[in-house]
């Protein structure tokens, strides 16, 4: 009876090690993504740890080219700005009519998408004066 009891527990303990394990990282430090703009050659992506800090990265075909710090303030204004035009785009704007097409942007904001479709110019516009606004500033940073 001991043994079996034994061998109960020892199973046990080896599964409950296998889950925790298993189990993923949530390692708080890990940066989260506040936003994101992607277009078919580059992108830009806020992103925030849980102490506060936020970075831009600039990316160039799925390989990040450049970091920058931003300060809490300019990084509320950049998402302030961009969740206005977010919003506008995805809830305000005449949908596109087509079901698949090819598409000119994708933007990100907290979990929810939205694709740009190039025939789309209006919203196109919209976004690419707030991606020319991104490039004026972090252009001529230095880099992280």
């Amino acid at each position: 009876m001991r043994y079996i009891l034994f061998l109960l527990v020892y199973s046990a303990s080896i599964f409950s090690q296998e889950k925790i394990e298993g189990a993923k990282n949530h390692d708080l430090r890990s940066p989260r993504e506040v936003f994101s703009i992607v277009s078919q050659k580059n992108h830009f992506k806020l992103e925030t740890t849980s102490t506060g800090q936020y970075s831009m990265g600039y990316y160039a075909h799925d390989k990040l080219v450049n970091s920058w710090k931003v300060s809490s303030e300019q990084a509320h204004l950049f998402d302030d700005d961009f969740a206005d035009k977010f919003i506008a785009i995805k809830y305000e704007m005449n949908p596109s009519t087509l079901e698949s097409c090819k598409w000119h942007y994708q933007l990100s904001m907290r979990g929810e998408t939205q694709k740009i479709c190039d025939h789309e110019k209006e919203k196109i516009l919209i976004i690419k004066k707030f991606v020319d606004k991104l490039e004026e500033r972090f252009s001529s940073s230095k880099k992280v």
